[in-house]
């Protein structure tokens, strides 16, 4: 309100939107949670605030594809474009008078991780058995069959893969695109090793290994 004369008069105030804002080291794998790197064809999950509906994320002017969003998370998988790039910035906007402070990040050609059963990118792996059932410790894989695992980072340049279990080299026999799901999305088929126990899993591929602290359940 203000004055004249006297009189109160209305006055009108536009407040506008706050921009989007990428948290600090708010890049994460979606699989593992790890930070700090990207890759290409990563599927990502970022944290922050003010994300909206039709927001879009922005590398180095490639556009990510949008899986989906919430105020305060959203998630997309990295642009294969990416490829050959060391560093990238990456921005979540609407246009380019309404966007976030770019963030740099450095690129890897892979950097592997592996979805978990309960989404924390540790403990129990997102696995199936032999039989398309759910590994889990009251239904564990018999050593010599195979189970499925999912992850996602295994990069776009048909890197050499290794899966390891209890530091074991498994005979792998798929990596890639997993059938029916969003790009991005890897499946690794491998046959669990007759002396394995603990079930620990390690995903390589290239030069880079997904973290330590996943595991699927073996029968003993």
């Amino acid at each position: 309100m203000s004055q004249i004369r006297g009189q109160l008069q209305p006055v009108s105030l536009t407040v506008g939107r706050p921009a989007p804002a990428i948290a600090p080291k708010g890049i994460l794998s979606a699989a593992s949670y790890a930070g700090d790197v990207i890759s290409p064809g990563e599927i990502l999950t970022l944290f922050g605030e003010h994300f909206e509906p039709g927001m879009r994320v922005n590398f180095d002017g490639l556009l990510a594809t949008p899986l989906y969003i919430t105020p305060n998370q959203l998630s997309v998988v990295a642009p294969p474009g990416l490829a050959g790039a060391r560093e990238a910035n990456v921005i979540v906007e609407r246009d380019f008078d309404w966007r976030s402070t770019p963030v740099r990040i450095p690129v890897w050609p892979a950097r592997p991780g592996l979805f978990t059963a309960d989404s924390s990118g540790k403990g129990p792996a997102a696995a199936l058995n032999q039989d398309g059932s759910i590994n889990s410790p009251a239904n564990p894989a018999t050593k010599g069959e195979i189970v499925v695992l999912y992850g996602t980072g295994g990069g776009v340049d048909n890197l050499p893969t290794k899966v390891f279990i209890d530091g074991m080299d498994c005979e792998v026999l798929y990596a890639g695109q997993a059938p029916g799901l969003i790009a991005g999305a890897w499946q690794l088929n491998v046959r669990v090793p007759q002396f394995a126990t603990k079930g620990e899993v390690v995903w390589r591929a290239g030069e880079r290994e997904s973290v330590e602290g996943v595991f699927i359940a073996i029968r003993e």
